[in-house]
């Protein structure tokens, strides 16, 4: 537990440790400002208990002197005022101690967010994919606050309420030591078998907390996103039912270690209160004269107000950390900054315009997890501004290779080369900003269709006209001509308001509209008509020598014009060259479209 507690400055940069430390520091002032409000209370009590100790004890004498009291009656008054305004300022600093750490833990939780969010985007597709989306969003919606509130802010609670409960202890073992020792004898055991009782049990329920939200959020997702076959193949119940087992699996694990915090702070409640009142009686039974055993009476009463909820918070701090660390550990790879900083350094570097050459050399790669490679030893040249095919049965490697190309995902071995230089991890990310992809599913937002043209790429001096231009590129002249609204309709989830055709025209116009060095198209043309497709093949074409494509397609018409055809088979190259010259010669070629016709 608490190495891994030692790991959480190494989550923070340098502005957020020092606000860390801030909060402990604010903590550990609380807990010598709560020592010195009570404190402040004992010569109060023992001038109002005994208005004789004025004159028998020097620094009552002295202070008496100094100020100029005549009546012992103001010096009593006197007295009470000073210990309401020390009381009160140890109350302010607790309040701004409270306004501090929750503003530090809200500007925390957006901060961990929006790395988490950064981290997931920044990461190449291959080892994105290898995770289940609703376990991304849930670690960022979810376990985020967690870690924040459960994990660093109940450190920070543990530590204040444990300076408080220290600070009170040492002040009573200087008035009462063999008493007060012997009670802190007894708290410190009391809540130390207690908490090592439940610890391992709240930290396996923090697990499988987060192991079922994890599943509830997961089966949300798959049920939302299929709701078609799901309705379709009458499955709501089986979906209903994975959700709910999940769920309810995920609230009986926080129940019980709300449970396992809650019932034993009760008896820890009375245990300590038992001890105080054993402190009590310890100081009467020593045969003190009642003016001398009232003010200690009163102290141990006041000591006890402070005491009794500082002990509390220290062992719900306690027990909700434990049930949070789970988060922390789940989240920790994500958060590590080293790694962030790994992925956003690949922002430092600058691509290459493509004027050239794209060049593929002994490119080889695989999946996270698989053994056989998806591509081998694939060596291949695309000349800028020329009209590339890239044909093969399903699973020859096709979208890997569009992938490789785009910079979505990292060769194992060999190198992608634009004019020369190479594209790494230096200036992948930039490489990126020049290539447009237009995939076989079009990912579309909840706006109107200019907003999903423009997909975050605003360019206010020529927007307008660019999007009716890549909207009649990509054949959206009809839609827009039906709709009220034209490019400002608003699109439902999905675009499900919208056909598959039309999807991908609007895919392939938001590709068109950031006037690329590279546009990538895997299988883009699938979901149109004979008519729409060649269209879109006449205008694609009519891109020669100003934008660089590639082309990944089953449908053999799609790559009919193009310059170059690489035909690919268990990921390498097995045939190249223009359409005619494969019809002719190539072997693989020719079964690929006469399986086509």
């Amino acid at each position: 537990m608490f190495k891994l507690l030692g790991k959480i400055p190494e989550l923070l940069d340098q502005h957020e440790r020092r606000r860390l430390w801030m909060a402990l520091a604010i903590g550990l002032a609380i807990g010598v400002g709560d020592m010195i409000g009570v404190m402040s209370v004992i010569p109060f009590l023992i001038v109002a208990a005994d208005p004789s100790s004025i004159e028998e004890k020097p620094s009552f004498a002295k202070v008496y002197d100094i100020f100029g009291f005549s009546d012992d009656a103001l010096f009593l008054i006197a007295l009470a005022v000073c210990s309401l305004i020390t009381i009160s300022v140890v109350t302010s600093l607790r309040i701004f101690g409270l306004f501090y750490m929750r503003r530090f833990a809200r500007g925390q939780s957006v901060s961990f967010a929006s790395r988490l969010f950064a981290q997931y985007m920044q990461k190449s597709l291959d080892r994105t994919h290898t995770r289940h989306s609703a376990s991304l969003i849930s670690n960022i919606q979810s376990e985020v606050e967690r870690v924040v509130n459960g994990v660093m802010m109940n450190s920070v609670r543990l530590f204040a309420n444990g300076s408080t409960a220290i600070f009170l202890v040492l002040l009573l073992i200087v008035v009462e030591p063999v008493a007060a020792i012997t009670m802190g004898l007894l708290l410190g055991c009391g809540y130390g078998t207690v908490f090592a009782a439940v610890s391992g049990r709240i930290r396996h329920l923090g697990a499988e907390r987060v192991h079922a939200n994890a599943q509830a959020a997961k089966t949300l997702g798959e049920a939302l996103a299929g709701s078609r076959e799901i309705w379709l193949y009458g499955m709501q119940g089986f979906y209903r039912s994975r959700f709910e087992e999940a769920y309810r699996r995920k609230n009986e694990a926080q129940t019980m270690a709300e449970l396992l915090r809650d019932v034993p702070k009760s008896v820890l409640e009375l245990l300590t209160f038992g001890t105080m009142i054993l402190l009590v009686i310890w100081s009467l039974s020593e045969g003190a004269q009642s003016s001398g055993a009232l003010p200690l009476v009163v102290l141990y009463a006041f000591a006890a107000a402070r005491l009794i909820p500082a002990l509390q918070r220290v062992y719900a701090a306690a027990t909700a950390l434990r049930t949070d660390l789970p988060s922390l550990d789940a989240l920790w790879a994500d958060l590590t900054k080293a790694e962030l900083e790994g992925s956003l350094a690949a922002d430092a570097g600058t691509a290459p315009r493509l004027e050239r050459t794209l060049e593929l050399k002994g490119i080889s790669y695989r999946y996270p997890g698989s053994r056989q490679f998806a591509i081998r030893d694939l060596s291949l040249t695309v000349p800028a501004g020329s009209l590339v095919g890239i044909v093969g049965a399903t699973g020859a490697g096709k979208s890997t290779i569009l992938d490789l190309m785009a910079g979505l995902l990292t060769p194992e071995s060999g190198s992608i080369s634009v004019d020369g230089t190479s594209i790494d991890d230096r200036n992948r990310s930039q490489w990126r900003k020049r290539v447009a992809y237009v995939p076989q599913e079009i990912s579309l937002i909840q706006g109107s269709i200019r907003e999903n043209i423009e997909f975050g790429f605003h360019d206010a001096h020529h927007a307008k006209y660019c999007i009716w231009r890549a909207g009649a590129f990509a054949g959206l002249d009809p839609l827009i001509a039906d709709l009220q609204d034209g490019y400002d309709t608003k699109l439902h989830e999905r675009g499900i308001n919208l056909s598959v055709g039309q999807r991908q025209r609007i895919g392939i116009a938001r590709a068109v509209y950031r006037e690329p060095d590279l546009l990538v198209m895997d299988e883009s043309t699938s979901a149109l008509d004979a008519l729409s497709e060649a269209e879109l093949n006449a205008a694609v074409a009519s891109l020669r020598g100003k934008t660089t494509v590639v082309i990944a397609a089953h449908r053999l018409s799609s790559v009919r014009k193009c310059d170059m055809i690489f035909v690919i088979a268990d990921g390498h190259e097995i045939e190249a060259g223009s359409y005619s010259e494969l019809i002719a010669g190539g072997s693989h070629f020719r079964s690929l479209v006469n399986a086509d016709m």
